[in-house]
């Protein structure tokens, strides 16, 4: 950490603006050494984990590690937040509405063509996709027992990525005997080639920041079956590019997914409408843009 605070001094008069994604450490440190730079310092509020047991949790005030980072941290010229969630966090822990930037994450769309189900496919039936970290706090065990109830004539579902749950996932779904038609390939590399098998996207999660695997997925022109928390509200609008439903609620996912499977012009709508909500406020020119701006308002 002393380093990096003397590599920013050092080289203080080689940049213009330093941009430091999550408030952990090294916002801390740059926002220590902010007075002695000429530089102007963006903090990105990335998600919830940053107020429950971060380094922004209000729970954590009283201890004084907390009340210095926090001091740190306050002295960014900007904090982009890039959920309504995060925006609202920091307005209720007093951060001054002038320093608060909505901007969101953003997706280069040269990588996802929009080819919704027309890539190399196993079978006719319809292709759900989850990636993402296999975690809790995703869901996926919500989304297996939604799954349970969900004919295997119907749908298959791929479920991408590695994390703890994994083999836990694995197990229930050889027990319940749904492993037929369900895949779990671990990490992958290409992400475009298997959202361009799919026909739906799943996000079941309990907790997110502005999920970027939701954001490629309407970039490759799916419809979104996601939960009703913040990140997901944020990029999808229940009945124009997805469906919303309550966190945990393994019956209303089930209902959400089966109706996006058995209604083929419905999800090609929403995907449509997908690709456009991307083109129109994700995109990397719309983001970037916005990223200018701050900066240069920062420094006026």
């Amino acid at each position: 950490l002393m380093r990096f605070a003397l590599w920013l001094w050092s080289r203080r008069d080689s940049y213009d603006a330093i941009h430091v994604h999550m408030a952990k450490t090294l916002a801390a440190v740059a926002g220590l050494v902010r007075p002695y730079l000429k530089a102007t310092l963006m903090v990105k509020i990335s998600g919830a984990w940053e107020f429950n047991g971060g380094i922004l949790d209000p729970a954590l005030r009283g201890q004084p590690l907390y009340r210095i980072f926090n001091w740190c941290i306050r002295r960014a010229d900007t904090l982009q937040c890039i959920s309504q969630y995060t925006y609202q966090m920091l307005r209720d822990a007093g951060y001054p509405r002038e320093r608060l930037r909505l901007i969101p994450n953003a997706v280069d769309l040269k990588r996802f063509a929009v080819t919704m189900g027309q890539g190399e496919r196993l079978d006719d039936r319809r292709h759900v996709v989850f990636v993402g970290r296999v975690e809790r706090v995703k869901g996926l065990e919500v989304l297996l027992d939604a799954w349970t109830r969900i004919g295997a004539d119907a749908a298959r579902l791929t479920i991408a990525g590695n994390g703890t749950e994994r083999e836990t996932l694995m197990r229930i779904a050889g027990e319940r005997g749904i492993s037929a038609n369900i895949s779990f390939p671990g990490e992958i590399r290409n992400v475009g080639e298997l959202l361009a098998t799919a026909d739906i996207y799943v996000q079941p999660s309990f907790q997110e920041g502005l999920p970027n695997s939701v954001l490629e997925a309407m970039a490759a022109g799916l419809p979104i079956v996601a939960t009703r928390i913040s990140g997901n509200e944020d990029v999808v609008c229940d009945g124009e590019n997805g469906l919303l439903v309550p966190a945990g609620d393994t019956e209303a996912l089930r209902a959400a997914l089966q109706r996006l499977i058995a209604d083929r012009t419905l999800g090609a709508r929403m995907g449509e409408r997908s690709r456009a909500v991307i083109e129109e406020r994700f995109s990397l020119p719309a983001v970037i843009g916005q990223l200018e701006a701050a900066y240069r308002g920062a420094r006026a």
